[in-house]
């Protein structure tokens, strides 16, 4: 009868057995991790505006298709689009158009035709003032027209110009509220270029004096509708170009746009004032190998249950039946006695 606590031992490791793999922990998952990713550089960017956003000027500068020259929109594109990785999928659009005012570009944001750009931008990069006063102003350095006329045109012009600058400064906040309206990125930031002065070394000095007056005051009310750079950020190409308008511009060909080298000191100027920034792009690759990861946990932990339901199921079947054994026994023991 020795027998007797050899089983009864056997039937209590076998209970133990069952509750420990029906209490066993479920298993713990790490936290889900954030897929917003943080960057410098803007995985969607719009260049907006007038003809110095567009390449106007440049070699092989097609209205119709402005990814062909070398614009300080094509430069940013290419260089960001190195600096991010595949999955920010970087995009841009250059919506800029030659002889865009300030009343035009208001109206093409009210008219909705700026919309589908600004709603998926991270950034955008406006050059906009230039033909509210460098259309007028060009048209006082027109080869086939006299010194008396030159002077006659610039001096008549005065007045023109202030309407001008009235209407700007009428026009910037409203184009910086109807951008904002339109962009989604929580991220958004904006970028306003101020406006160089192609003609401070021209040769008639009524006229150098006029240009550098009239758009020092352009710049003045960028500087002013920033509201310290809370607005938008304000890349200053103005101070960038101060001194080097020959050599950054096509002014000797009576051509007031920047050149190659100009384009190329806007891009850089740009570019470092944007890199200061944050924006944030959804890693979805990183995502969905995620949900793969965790599918696939899940399916594992689906067979573990299913195998403790097994276990228990035996180990529950051979314990009862041990158990009927053990009453059996003591039932007979009871009757000898």
């Amino acid at each position: 009868m020795k027998a007797l606590p050899v089983m009864q031992k056997t039937a209590a490791a076998a209970a133990a057995a069952i509750y420990m793999i029906s209490a066993a922990a479920p298993p713990v998952y790490a936290e889900k991790p954030d897929f917003n990713v943080k960057v410098n550089t803007p995985p969607h960017i719009v260049l907006m505006g007038d003809s110095i956003a567009a390449g106007y000027g440049l070699d092989a500068y097609d209205p119709d298709d402005k990814s062909k020259c070398a614009s300080y929109a094509n430069i940013l594109a290419q260089v960001f689009d190195s600096e991010l990785p595949a999955a920010a999928s970087f995009g841009y659009d250059n919506v800029a158009k030659d002889g865009l005012t300030s009343n035009g570009l208001l109206n093409k944001l009210r008219n909705g035709e700026m919309d589908e750009y600004l709603a998926e931008a991270d950034a955008a990069v406006v050059s906009i003032g230039g033909n509210d006063l460098l259309g007028p102003l060009e048209g006082l350095i027109e080869k086939n027209i006299g010194l008396g006329e030159t002077l006659d045109r610039a001096l008549s012009l005065e007045d023109t110009l202030d309407e001008h600058l009235d209407v700007y400064e009428q026009n910037l906040p409203q184009i910086v509220d109807e951008i904002y309206d339109r962009a989604e990125k929580k991220d958004f930031t904006l970028f306003i270029q101020t406006l160089y002065d192609p003609l401070e070394d021209f040769s008639l000095t009524p006229i150098s004096d006029l240009s550098e007056d009239k758009i020092g005051d352009l710049n003045r009310i960028i500087v002013t509708t920033s509201d310290n750079g809370s607005r938008y950020r304000i890349v200053d190409v103005a101070a960038q170009f101060k001194g080097r308008a020959e050599e950054l511009t096509n002014i000797k060909s009576y051509d007031i746009h920047p050149n190659a080298d100009g384009h190329a000191l806007i891009a850089k100027t740009v570019r470092e004032v944007i890199e200061k920034e944050t924006f944030t792009y959804y890693d979805d690759e990183a995502a969905m190998q995620y949900q793969i990861e965790q599918q696939q946990l899940r399916q594992l932990e689906k067979e573990r249950r299913e195998r403790r339901k097994k276990i228990i199921t035996a180990a529950s079947g051979g314990a009862g039946a041990l158990g009927i054994s053990l009453c059996m026994i003591s039932l007979f023991r009871k009757k000898r006695h």
